[in-house]
């Protein structure tokens, strides 16, 4: 390190450093990867959008107000789901097959939406490695 970089940092000793603050919209959902040995299941967080603030008390407001489209989001997903499985369901009733899974594969999971309010953005984008049910 240089002797100027040492006094800059010297001059800065006491220098607060600013944070952004973000709140963040995530989606989790399970996903079904094949039918081997009984069949192997994984989850997934990622983050679908997010907006930067310059305090934490400007992010926990916006949170609250996207506390309800997380709500709203995560029924829509249910909904879907719950019709796109009766969907196939039928579809195979009116046909006489026994296994809609061996016509259209497993189904994923719901989609669950929650807030947070984080320093680093992403912070809880996750994948998990497959395991085994």
């Amino acid at each position: 390190m240089s002797d100027l970089q040492e006094a800059f940092e010297e001059a800065l000793k006491d220098a607060v450093p600013v944070k952004d603050w973000y709140c963040t919209l995530y989606c989790k959902w399970q996903w079904y990867g094949g039918a081997e040995e009984g069949g192997w299941w994984g989850t997934t967080v990622q983050a679908e959008a997010y907006q930067r603030f310059d305090s934490q008390q400007e992010a926990e407001a916006a949170l609250e107000a996207v506390k309800a489209l997380a709500i709203e989001k995560t029924q829509e997903s249910k909904r879907m789901h719950g019709e796109m499985c009766l969907k196939q369901l039928e579809y195979c009733e009116l046909r006489g097959l026994d296994d809609a899974n061996s016509v259209f594969g497993e189904v994923d999971g719901e989609s669950c939406y929650f807030v947070r309010v984080e320093h680093k953005l992403g912070s809880q984008n996750y994948s998990s490695s497959p395991y085994y049910e």
